[in-house]
């Protein structure tokens, strides 16, 4: 992702400070987050205060489908594939993760 956007590291360097973030934030609460998809998440709250300090190299989208080839949003249903990629303008776009 960060070679294909011309920005090595950058989404390293968003990441690891989006996980200290999150960290903070719940040592705070003392409440586990769980996942990104979890009532009272953290992630969305780090994930922009990350993004104000240390953006991603670039955007990605998913293609997600189900079993019967569906389009499915946000995750890959049993028996599904799909993949994530990225893309910046004209340009082709690059798959970055696929499954299966």
């Amino acid at each position: 992702m960060d070679n294909y956007f011309g920005k090595p590291g950058a989404t390293t360097l968003h990441e690891t400070i989006e996980s200290y973030i999150a960290g903070q934030m719940v040592q705070e609460s003392g409440v586990s987050s769980g996942n990104s998809n979890s009532e009272g998440s953290v992630y969305e709250a780090a994930h922009d205060e990350a993004s104000g300090i240390a953006p991603q190299s670039g955007s990605v989208f998913d293609d997600f489908y189900d079993a019967s080839g569906n389009p499915s949003e946000g995750s890959i249903p049993n028996g599904g594939q799909g993949s994530i990629k990225v893309k910046e303008g004209d340009r082709k776009a690059k798959t970055i993760w696929s499954y299966p």
